[in-house]
């Protein structure tokens, strides 16, 4: 019984690693789309698509569980929804306007550093001596991504990114609260996503931009965002929390960026810079830290954040 029960356990592990390659997959190379779809659509028409869909789809998969009805807490979802969804998304989407996928993908991946400096002033969770230390860490590497002393100052598309990981850090505090009321992670990434959404198609609707060009390859990027890095990702992610402890899946995840690198140079032909490589092997290394930290402490709060907040990774 005991050798049935450990092959059991084994399994459920192996096919937790493979649920989680094929997530790092999806959502790496979902960078070099999201930059391919500003060919077709302006940022702020893309995101309102990418989100209403993928809002459309959580919501069917509520209905057909059963579980589709109004939630409380409507208040701190819709500002999940502003922060998480609606500007981290466009800003995001803006700064692969004119920034490369593998760069931007690096900086926004400093979320941890900003989750943990909000944690610190709204959660009164003082960082250990080692998170202050992957911080510095962390803004050496963003120096040397940005590289301001080549221009005099910092690009806007790093400015976007950057202020992309601080929205999605700030959201990834506050949604320990909505955690705490009860409210299930499916039914929390749904209604955010939904409310969202709406936010971003009325942003849209009154920014002016040229009509969105429709061909199969934009169809092909949208559902892909939508539906897979979005709905079908975010299953894989719980799936993965089931079987692997939080900092084994976290620290998985770092390939995220990597993968987005990778494929940005083979499809885009997106180069970087030695100070450029050695900005990015210290933001890694830094996030690593964070993560590693946490987990080591034991730190449930911590391990609620990443848990809840990992899921939407572009």
């Amino acid at each position: 019984m005991m050798c049935s029960g450990a092959l059991k356990l084994n399994r459920g592990r192996g096919s937790a690693v493979v649920a989680l390659v094929f997530l790092s997959l999806i959502w790496g190379y979902n960078w070099v789309l999201m930059k391919e779809a500003l060919k077709y659509a302006s940022p702020f028409d893309f995101a309102a698509w990418r989100t209403g869909i993928g809002a459309a789809t959580l919501f069917l998969i509520l209905l057909a569980q059963g579980r589709l009805r109004w939630p409380a807490h409507f208040h701190g979802l819709a500002i999940l929804g502003l922060f998480q969804i609606a500007i981290f998304t466009a800003i995001t989407m803006m700064a692969l306007v004119t920034g490369d996928p593998g760069k931007i993908s690096i900086l926004v991946y400093t979320m941890p550093v900003w989750s943990m400096a909000f944690a610190w002033r709204l959660l009164g969770q003082k960082p250990r001596r080692a998170h202050l230390l992957a911080t510095a860490a962390a803004l050496f590497g963003i120096l040397c991504m940005a590289q301001p002393w080549r221009t005099g100052i910092v690009s806007l598309s790093a400015v976007y990114a950057l202020g992309g990981a601080a929205a999605w850090g700030f959201s990834s505090v506050y949604s320990i609260r909505l955690r705490q009321t009860g409210l299930d992670m499916l039914s929390i990434t749904a209604w955010s996503m939904g409310i969202g959404s709406a936010i971003l198609v009325i942003v849209a609707y009154f920014v002016p931009s040229p009509a969105v060009r429709w061909d199969s390859y934009f169809a092909f990027i949208l559902f892909y965002n939508a539906v897979l890095a979005m709905a079908v990702a975010w299953l894989l992610w719980i799936y993965v929390l089931d079987r692997l402890s939080i900092m084994a899946a976290s620290l998985s995840v770092l390939a995220v960026p990597l993968i987005g690198t990778l494929s940005s140079a083979i499809q885009l032909g997106e180069r970087f810079s030695s100070i450029e490589m050695v900005g990015m092997g210290t933001i890694l290394l830094s996030i690593s830290v964070v993560y590693w930290q946490g987990g080591k402490r034991g730190d449930t709060k911590l391990k609620t954040r990443i848990d809840v907040n990992q899921r939407r990774v572009p």
